[in-house]
């Protein structure tokens, strides 16, 4: 078992430490045991745990490689692993863990509506499907069902592993790798995706990392993999998805073929007959917008909206000769001016949720109507938000929305993240704000809140689409 660099790369140095000691940690008998104690006492310090003083003694049994990743891809290769009284809980741990970082590493998402013949009201039904997908996985690839990231023995082994759990078949595959730019050595990184078949939600999922995938395009090897863009990547994890399932996992459209101008809807349900993901980014921004006005009347409780002042009615109707929709359109724009002041007073900061910027299309999606916050800061500051609202209100579809979100996931833990998601092509996209300056102290909150935040999305998305397709049936 080699267990590559190529993979390690993907998990934060300090992590690989806690795993090291973790590893030893779980398994301290048997390593006391193969302790030289002598030698032990040369690396003690009191603030030292046992665990510690061990993982510095293996590690001072590597060789001098000054790159501590390469110290501690052989720490884990000829120190833990060949050992075979523990090997298979070392093992399990390396995959549990890497699994566990990989969600940060994925910081974009597609994710397609699934068009299968499922009753998602039926569990019963649910599982049957499952099962079915379960036994043909196991039949036509038996030896890629739960496959260790360990069995990835050099930077050129190819890897793929199915794993089914709740309702869902997730496929990590190994693409290539690829060369890193900017260093004096000859170094390489693997280019992984994800595969996610969320039977009880209704979608199919694609998630990767976008530098690594750019990285790929220009440095991947082999060269003759013919991957050059996202459209190309996605193509790619299309036919597979066809292979693997002989073509029995099919999506649905999320716009026609012929992308028609865009016209004003009556309803929610003739916006999803037309456009059914930008009618779902409609739904989120909506929402949002509703929660706002909630957060305004809060804070100011005695002002009420324009449209119930008798005396402006009255105003407008006489001095500009304003009736029916024009009136209307008069007072919102009014009613924009005044909210924008008001939101103006609110602090940011206690907004747990807020939209940075959005945007839609206009004809036949050649261009787009576009407003955002220089600084990331709620939208909601700028007049372009309150001039667009009442035309969203009309359209009924928003083509991209970038947020700024935060849930309390647990009673002391709030997890945060900043994120676009738009439609594109027949998908809808999710791209988690990446930055070179994070600090890998963070990487595992950081994979928590994207892996929480992108499911309680997936969900608000998922209980819009399915009650809307009852209604329409």
């Amino acid at each position: 078992m080699k267990y590559p660099i190529t993979i390690l790369r993907h998990i934060p140095l300090h992590k690989q430490e806690e795993i090291l000691i973790g590893m030893i940690e779980n398994n301290l008998d048997y390593f006391i045991q193969l302790t030289d104690d002598v030698n032990l006492t040369k690396h003690k310090k009191k603030t030292y745990q046992v665990s510690e003083l061990i993982f510095k003694y293996l590690l001072a049994q590597t060789s001098s490689e000054s790159q501590t990743i390469k110290r501690y891809s052989q720490l884990f290769r000829e120190q833990l692993c060949p050992h075979t009284a523990i090997l298979d809980s070392i093992l399990k741990t390396l995959d549990e863990k890497f699994i566990e970082f990989i969600d940060y590493h994925f910081n974009y998402r597609t994710l397609s509506i699934l068009e299968m013949d499922i009753d998602y009201g039926n569990l019963e039904h649910i599982n049957q499907i499952c099962e079915v997908m379960q036994e043909h996985i196991h039949e036509k690839y038996p030896e890629f069902v739960n496959r260790s990231l360990t069995t990835i023995e050099s930077k050129e082994y190819s890897y793929l592993s199915f794993v089914f759990s709740n309702h869902k078949i997730t496929i990590i595959e190994r693409i290539g790798y690829y060369r890193l730019g900017g260093s004096e050595r000859e170094q390489f990184s693997s280019f992984l995706v994800k595969y996610v078949i969320d039977l009880q939600n209704g979608f199919l999922e694609y998630h990767w990392n976008k530098t690594a995938a750019q990285n790929f395009y220009k440095n991947k090897i082999p060269q003759d993999i013919m991957l050059n863009n996202e459209d190309e990547l996605t193509g790619y994890m299309q036919s597979k998805i066809n292979e693997w399932f002989d073509d029995g996992i099919t999506t649905s459209k999320s716009v026609p073929d012929i992308i028609s101008p865009l016209e004003d809807h009556h309803s929610a349900q003739s916006a999803f007959q037309t456009s059914p993901l930008e009618a779902s980014l409609y739904h989120l921004f909506i929402e949002d917008h509703e929660n706002l006005l909630q957060q305004i009347n809060e804070v100011f409780p005695s002002n009420t909206v324009l449209s119930k002042n008798p005396e402006l009615n009255s105003y407008l109707q006489n001095n500009y000769d304003l009736s029916g929709d024009s009136l209307e359109k008069a007072i919102s724009l009014l009613n924009g001016i005044r909210l924008r002041d008001l939101v103006k007073e609110i602090d940011s900061l206690q907004l747990s949720q807020y939209i940075y910027s959005f945007a839609l299309r206009d004809i036949i999606n050649v261009t787009s109507s576009r407003t955002r916050h220089s600084r990331r800061e709620p939208v909601y500051h700028t007049e372009p938000y309150w001039y667009l609202l009442e035309m969203i209100k009309r359209l009924k579809v928003v083509s991209e929305i970038s947020f700024h979100y935060e849930i309390d996931e647990h009673e002391d833990i709030r997890y945060q993240q900043k994120f676009t998601v738009k439609v594109r092509r027949d998908k809808l996209t999710f791209e988690f704000l990446q930055s070179s300056s994070e600090n890998d102290a963070n990487i595992n909150y950081l994979a928590e809140s994207r892996r929480s935040i992108y499911e309680h999305i997936k969900n608000r998305i998922r209980e819009f689409i399915r009650g809307l397709s009852q209604v329409t049936s």
